[in-house]
């Protein structure tokens, strides 16, 4: 990234989102993911994206699913407000064997299942990254994480609250 970026929806042109932005479940009625996991290298340059609102899907945050050998490094998302299903992050919904390094999410991260403030799901990596605010849902919820499930977390946290519902 090279800039800021405010997605307030209320400002001129702003939207409430109702999936991913990037590496969207393109059929959320149908289990399970149904479209093109991030493959690539998202580098932040240390800027933030602000005020991404989401209301509503599975794989949901910045990021639906991203895959083995994807990285997202040195990215700020500030003030989130994030809800759907299942699999539902600040900054990615299912982290499916990638590599978050030096990130952060703020805001608020509501759903049903494996809902984190940062991933929802973490198959991958997370490291020297955190959360903070509200995170609340019914099943594997997490302040950072929802579900750590075969991945690894290091150097890294979550502060404000957590809500099972």
């Amino acid at each position: 990234m090279t800039a800021d970026i405010d997605l307030d929806p209320n400002l001129p042109g702003g939207r409430v989102f109702d999936g991913a932005i990037i590496a969207p479940d393109t059929d959320p009625e149908q289990w399970g993911f149904q479209g093109t996991p991030f493959a690539g290298v998202f580098h932040g340059n240390g800027r933030t994206i602000s005020r991404l609102t989401i209301a509503w899907g599975m794989y949901v945050g910045l990021f639906g699913q991203m895959r083995d050998g994807a990285s997202i490094r040195n990215l700020g998302l500030d003030g989130v407000e994030v809800s759907g299903h299942w699999y539902v992050g600040g900054l990615v919904g299912h982290n499916d064997g990638g590599r978050i390094t030096s990130s952060y999410s703020s805001g608020s991260v509501n759903g049903n299942e494996c809902v984190g403030g940062l991933t929802g799901r973490n198959g991958g990596s997370i490291a020297v990254s955190y959360s903070n605010g509200s995170v609340s849902g019914y099943e594997s919820v997490g302040g950072l994480v929802g579900i750590c499930d075969g991945g690894s977390v290091s150097a890294s946290c979550s502060s404000g609250s957590v809500i099972h519902i």
